[in-house]
């Protein structure tokens, strides 16, 4: 079957903000605890909600700790932009008919602040974010909700991101699931149905 619908995780995907995220959050660490892991220990709750991130950190305050990080992000708004050809991709997309999603673990907070400045932002009309949903990816959950609210079979949607929690989510929900590699050149998914080393290659399978 073709694929008639396209949803788009957001960080590491669309945008290249992870080192705001890890750096904001070690900031935070350093703050309240004293110390905080490298950054390269954090980078595997990125991608996450925040407060689950927070969990596996072991952080027993996280309802202090968690607003400071998320406002603290925006200290480092200037590092956080669109990965190079994504904006290209999408107008290519939008001018082909494609109809786009994002289904990310951002809460609506902050997609409100962060992300929906964004040129590419616009681009999406559906939104399926932390709140929408009682389990997270990789639960396949946000990507279920996403099928409900568009009225389509999962075999006609295919799913981009850049993460191992990614492909579960989309394989949990019965979605083809393409790696964007140009966020996460270090990352390994063998299973992915696609890799895609730049945004121009999604076009190639479309």
């Amino acid at each position: 079957m073709p694929f008639t619908h396209l949803a788009f995780d957001i960080d590491g995907t669309l945008i290249s903000s992870e080192y705001a995220n890890m750096k904001a959050l070690q900031d935070t660490l350093i703050k309240f605890h004293g110390s905080s892991p490298s950054l390269e220990e954090l980078s595997p709750v990125f991608g996450i909600p925040g407060m689950d991130a927070l969990a596996r950190l072991g952080v027993t305050d996280p309802d202090v700790i968690y607003p400071y990080w998320a406002e603290h992000v925006h200290d480092y708004d200037d590092t956080i932009a669109p990965y190079d050809g994504v904006l290209e991709l999408l107008k290519a997309l939008q001018a082909k008919g494609y109809p786009m999603a994002v289904v990310s673990s951002k809460g609506r907070w902050e997609y409100e602040r962060g992300f929906k400045p964004m040129t590419v932002s616009k681009f999406f009309d559906v939104q399926v974010l932390e709140e929408d949903t009682v389990r997270h990816k990789p639960d396949p959950e946000p990507l279920l909700k996403y099928l409900e609210l568009v009225g389509v079979g999962a075999e006609h949607v295919l799913y981009i991101g850049d993460r191992l929690g990614d492909w579960k989510c989309a394989h949990g929900a019965g979605i083809k699931f393409a790696f964007a590699r140009w966020g996460a050149p270090f990352e390994s998914i063998p299973d992915a149905d696609y890799v895609l080393e730049t945004p121009a290659d999604l076009l190639e399978i479309l």
